[in-house]
């Protein structure tokens, strides 16, 4: 994408396909590259120390307002999202986040119900779908 003649900034999102505690609790979870994911989003409003926090914490997550409302989640909460699609390295679907950061819109049209937690954390911990579990005793497990 980035070679395209007048594209300047690429990014991509991943449907991580969670469910927070139950089914019906619905909200989209995208892993992004959070640097890139920022710079081509700047309606999205979220403190320097939020911001920062999300850049350095490696578990960090970040929520819609609307979101964070809905199940009252505050900044330092473990979030526990469980994927229909995505393993751990351990083999569990289960995956828990630190909030980090809750964002808000320039304007009033931005959804403000997603979750997003940097690429990284999925591209260490998960297995592909798919995938078998390593045995505790394989070289790279």
């Amino acid at each position: 994408m980035e070679r395209i003649p007048g594209v300047v900034l690429a990014t991509h999102q991943t449907w991580f396909g969670g469910i927070y505690q139950d089914p019906k609790n619905f909200f989209m979870q995208n892993p992004v590259v959070p640097e890139d994911f920022l710079s081509m989003h700047p309606e999205l409003i979220l403190s320097p120390e939020q911001k920062q926090a999300w850049l350095q914490t490696r578990t960090g997550a970040i929520v819609g307002r609307k979101t964070a409302e809905r199940f009252n989640w505050k900044i330092g909460d473990k979030i526990p999202i469980q994927s229909s699609i995505w393993a751990n390295a351990g083999g569990s679907r289960n995956w828990v986040f630190d909030l980090v950061g809750i964002y808000d819109g320039k304007d009033k049209g931005l959804i403000r119900r997603r979750f997003f937690f940097a690429t990284i954390t999925l591209t260490k911990r998960a297995r592909p779908p798919g995938a078998k579990a390593r045995s505790a005793g394989s070289p790279s497990a």
